[in-house]
């Protein structure tokens, strides 16, 4: 009996000892709505409620931002709250009568715990007897690059009496979707909203538009809207006398064009445009300059006064600040790019060499910028400059330095050939483009068009042609105001691969 007793003592210890709970598998899915809970339910139709609410089968949370809750049609000022699984839109203004409503969440709801999102959810239901289920669905993309454009957002704006009108948000390949829509005509305009308000109200974001309304009596699918960075107001960013010599003024943009004078006669009026940014050299560093500075494609035209240095000219040196070698396209030239203008060399103290043996070369000067052509097109090179060797405006000179370049054989390199039959465009730039980079241009009006270039970098290859309806020589923007949509860009439908020692030929009818 004693001995029973001490073993029910040790099996009810065991029994009493605590083990570590087993959890199930992780929670990977996302909340759901549970319509027959959620007032009104999904699709529900003469709905009179003054408060909307969704119940989800587990905890939520809700991420704001600007595009976090989308309405079509919009409701105006609201309230959004979310309460355990419970989120509830009270909107300030009574409902529209008669209308179908959708609500769209962009990734911004999510469980609690897991954080698992729902992504997009689209929430529709009607106050009248009616449930609009008409869909519109289209893409958005850059009209010059052809990249898509992604989170802009798109409007359709109803056109009359009516005014009706939803948002949408394109994904990340550019496309956008509208469900629920009521028939009717409207325009189709998308925008980047850079100011996070959700309105198109600055012309400064970039945007594009359809030029004719679209009709949604059925379900359809728009052609592509092709977007823009609208021209902006020309701008002097940043304006100085360098140590250097030269005058630099920075613009908030890229200028082709600028037409600079000065008051003062000795005044260098030789400019050299880099992007957005202007150099030129003035006679006299030490001095102060009156300068009428116009762009006439920008219709800009402003006075300012550039002030003298406070260097001292013995502490200015002339050194190169960069090395490069042009296109191999025809001929090729090694460029040094200098911190100010050159005015003389010696060639007896600039030596080409190659494999130790010197070489001839030409040479040409062009504001800060030395261009040696040598006689010998490939290969490597080292270019030895001794001192005094190159001169700047204001007498300083180079000091011993030495350089090294590069061109590859002929055997290395390719050629291309191409024969383009337009049939679309008057007047036309072509360009080629090698890592994403413009290494090629031509500008003309031929309806047909052949070149040939040899000495090409194998690699791949993009083509392309604006179509330069303004004849302008560049690119052109549209403009909503004007109703102009922007100059069209062609491009080759596929990609061209140049390899060494082979010749290319690209056929390309427009």
């Amino acid at each position: 009996m004693k001995n029973l007793i001490y073993l029910l003592i040790i099996l009810s210890i065991s029994c009493a000892q605590q083990t570590a709970l087993t959890g199930g598998n992780k929670d990977t899915s996302p909340p759901e709505i549970i319509s027959n809970k959620s007032v009104p339910s999904p699709g529900e139709i003469n709905f009179s409620g003054k408060e909307i609410k969704l119940v989800f089968d587990e905890n939520i949370t809700y991420q704001k931002s600007s595009t976090s809750f989308l309405s079509n049609p919009p409701i105006g000022e609201h309230v959004l709250k979310t309460e355990k699984n419970i989120l509830n839109i009270i909107p300030e203004k009574e409902l529209l009568k008669n209308t179908t409503y959708s609500f769209i969440f962009t990734n911004s709801i999510a469980d609690l715990n897991e954080k698992n999102k729902i992504g997009d959810l689209r929430f529709s239901f009607s106050t009248g007897s009616i449930l609009d289920t008409i869909i519109a669905r289209g893409l958005v993309k850059n009209s010059f690059d052809e990249t898509m454009s992604a989170n802009y957002m798109v409007m359709l704006k109803s056109i009359g009496d009516d005014s009706t009108n939803y948002i949408s948000l394109t994904n990340e390949t550019g496309e956008f979707f509208f469900d629920h829509l009521k028939p009717g005509e409207y325009t189709l305009l998308a925008w980047e909203d850079l100011n996070e308000n959700s309105q198109f109200d600055t012309l400064d974001e970039p945007y594009g538009f359809l030029l004719d309304p679209i009709k949604t009596q059925d379900s359809c699918c728009k052609d592509i809207i092709k977007t823009f960075t609208p021209i902006k107001p020309l701008e002097i960013e940043k304006m100085e006398l360098n140590d250097y010599g030269n005058i630099s003024i920075v613009f908030n943009q890229i200028v082709d064009t600028l037409n600079i004078k000065s008051i003062d006669s000795s005044f260098v009026k030789t400019v050299v445009l880099k992007t957005n940014e202007a150099s030129f050299w003035p006679s006299d560093s030490n001095a102060n300059y009156q300068l009428i500075i116009e762009a006439p494609f920008y219709k800009f035209k402003d006075t300012v006064v550039v002030r003298k240095s406070n260097s001292k000219n013995a502490e200015r040196k002339l050194v190169y600040q960069k090395k490069a070698i042009k296109e191999l396209f025809s001929s090729s030239s090694l460029e040094l790019v200098f911190n100010q203008k050159i005015v003389a060399i010696d060639t007896s103290l600039l030596v080409l060499q190659t494999d130790s043996n010197s070489l001839k070369y030409n040479y040409e000067i062009n504001q800060n910028v030395l261009s040696i052509q040598p006689e010998k097109l490939n290969g490597s090179f080292n270019l030895s400059i001794y001192p005094n060797g190159v001169s700047g405006l204001y007498n300083e000179k180079t000091d011993t330095s030495k350089v090294y370049f590069n061109i590859p054989s002929e055997s290395n390199l390719g050629s291309l050939t191409l024969n383009i039959n337009n049939s679309r465009c008057e007047n036309y730039i072509m360009q080629i483009l090698f890592q994403n980079n413009v290494i090629h241009e031509i500008y003309s009006s031929k309806k047909e068009y052949l070149q040939s270039l040899t000495k090409v970098l194998p690699g791949e290859y993009q083509i392309r042609i604006i179509n330069d309806v303004d004849q302008n020589k560049k690119w052109s923007c549209g403009d909503i105001k004007k109703q102009t949509q922007p100059e069209e860009v062609i491009y080759l439908d596929k990609k061209i691969t140049v390899k060494k020692n082979w010749e290319e030929y690209v056929q390309w009818n427009i």
